[in-house]
């Protein structure tokens, strides 16, 4: 049994058809939506589709991670971004795992760019890269100390490395599929610079939400 925890901040255009991808699955799960900072009605649809909704003022997704790990009933958590689909099997798989990981990344669509970037993203994977989500059990999650609040970026990729002090790390072939709404507005050259960036030079600035 796997507890499904989705951070989701202004997502009211794609909340609802993640939460369906979810339901799907035929593993015995529950949903937990945590709602940070929205001005829109992503708490109202949570509260629509999800087990649980927990609302906290402020943006911030790994302070709403946490909050959702601190309020679920199973000892599998999945950290699923609320622009993010399931196919099929992708719990089923997750729930053989031993060790805490991430799932292969792959577009909805055929566009050639899609799918050469999603290529490229998955061979990244293995370096301790997310892809819209993120799995580990309540002992490893607590072993590492949840998400690091004080990051806006990169805190899904510390909690990755972090984690590979405790168990083996596992890329779900089972795909899942990230909105390419950031690629599509800024394209993908300058989001792949962006990264490059603040790899290098990070900087406090908040990371932007693209809606």
């Amino acid at each position: 049994m796997i507890s499904v925890i989705i951070p989701a901040y202004n997502e009211e255009k794609y909340l609802e058809q993640t939460i369906i991808s979810v339901r799907s699955q035929l593993v015995p799960h529950e949903v937990i939506v945590v709602p940070n900072g929205c001005t829109d009605n992503t708490e109202k649809i949570a509260k629509k589709f999800a087990d649980k909704t927990i609302s906290i003022k402020t943006r911030g997704v790994s302070k709403a991670r946490n909050k959702g790990a601190g309020i679920s009933k199973y000892n599998t958590l999945v950290f699923l971004d609320a622009d993010t689909i399931l196919s099929k099997n992708v719990l089923n798989h997750i729930s053989k795992c031993k060790g805490y990981g991430t799932a292969r990344a792959a577009p909805c669509s055929k566009n050639l760019k899609d799918n050469i970037y999603f290529f490229l993203k998955f061979l990244t994977q293995y370096a301790r890269s997310s892809a819209g989500l993120i799995f580990c059990s309540k002992e490893i999650f607590n072993k590492v100390g949840g998400f690091d609040e004080s990051l806006s970026k990169f805190e899904d990729g510390i909690f990755l490395k972090k984690a590979n002090k405790y168990a083996k790390f596992y890329v779900i072939t089972s795909p899942v599929h990230p909105s390419t709404r950031r690629y599509q507005k800024i394209g993908y050259a300058n989001t792949v610079l962006f990264w490059i960036k603040e790899y290098f030079f990070p900087s406090k600035k908040e990371y932007e939400a693209i809606r």
